[in-house]
């Protein structure tokens, strides 16, 4: 089975760094996971500064109904909070984190080291607990979050035999007899 994924994060009008990051995971990943991305089927109009969804004009109840749908379909979520750093609220994709903590999947997050997103650092001095508690991990980098995925896709599609688990299979701890009288 290939496990769903969905790429969550801003998406600002002229910020390509926004849109980038996400073809990356879909070029390296598309092989490994069926991935869900908010960007497919639109366009941005650099003279008119208006989206598309597939030829039509976008609408906030297509987008929102979009997005929820793929948050609630996906096994795993990656999350490019790295906008938060510039001071972008990222409404949209923390309203999809909100929406995902009532699931248990898995949670990546992709956030800026010295980034902690709480004002008060003499009780928190880490990443803000609505953030770091739910996260399964944490990544500084996109490229970083995404090597990791490409390797740990076989654990969770269950294809890779590298990962059958910790223990060696049964031939390495017995020899080629043990395969055969299982």
């Amino acid at each position: 089975m290939r496990p769903p994924g969905y790429l969550a994060g801003a998406i600002r009008d002229h910020h390509p760094e926004d849109l980038e990051w996400r073809e990356r995971f879909v070029d390296r990943l598309i092989d490994r996971c069926d991935i869900m991305n908010p960007l497919a089927g639109k366009t941005f109009n650099e003279e008119t500064g208006l989206w598309t969804i597939c030829g039509i004009p976008t609408t906030k109840h297509l987008i929102v109904a979009a997005d929820f749908a793929a948050v609630d379909r996906a096994d795993f979520i990656v999350f490019n909070f790295l906008a938060l750093a510039d001071g972008y609220p990222m409404i949209g994709s923390l309203t999809e984190w909100g929406r995902s903590t009532n699931r248990s999947i898995l949670r990546f997050g992709i956030i800026p080291p010295k980034y902690l997103g709480h004002g008060n650092l003499r009780t928190f001095q880490c990443l803000h607990p609505f953030l770091d508690e739910p996260m399964a991990a944490a990544f500084d980098t996109p490229n970083a979050c995404l090597d990791f995925l490409e390797d740990y896709l076989g654990v969770l599609s269950g294809r890779d035999a590298r990962y059958r688990g910790v223990i060696p299979p049964m031939s390495e701890r017995f020899g080629d007899a043990a395969e055969r009288t299982v």
